[in-house]
């Protein structure tokens, strides 16, 4: 049973990792630099990012690091960071609870996200 799930687990997990990886960085650079929160914002987003894809590529999906599958990892990231922005936009236009809107952006992300990388990124 597990091993049915095993991608979508190391896939999770690595979300997990990441999202320490990047509070690490951006507190870092904001209470070690003289950086603002966008550029902080943007270089720790970016560098997970790359982790993020070197530990998917190797770990969660078994594929070796390509320009190819970077390319679409990057591309499946600006896909959900547009949908997120969506969601966050409709959320504040009907002044609704912005936890309801953290619940919808991590849960269609996840699932929006691991499926586009299963099935086109690191197929």
């Amino acid at each position: 049973m597990i091993k049915k799930y095993l991608t979508f687990i190391k896939f999770s997990l690595t979300g997990v990792l990441n999202t320490f990886n990047y509070i690490a960085l951006i507190s870092i650079l904001l209470n070690f630099s003289k950086l603002n929160l966008f550029f902080s914002n943007a270089i720790s987003y970016t560098i997970a990012t790359i982790i993020s894809y070197y530990i998917n590529s190797i770990w969660t999906f078994n594929r070796k690091v390509s320009t190819k599958n970077m390319s679409k990892f990057i591309l499946v990231c600006l896909i959900g960071l547009i949908i997120s922005s969506i969601i966050s936009h409709i959320i504040d236009l009907n002044n609704l609870n912005n936890y309801i809107g953290v619940v919808l952006i991590v849960f269609t992300n996840t699932t929006l996200i691991f499926t586009l990388h299963k099935y086109w990124t690191f197929k």
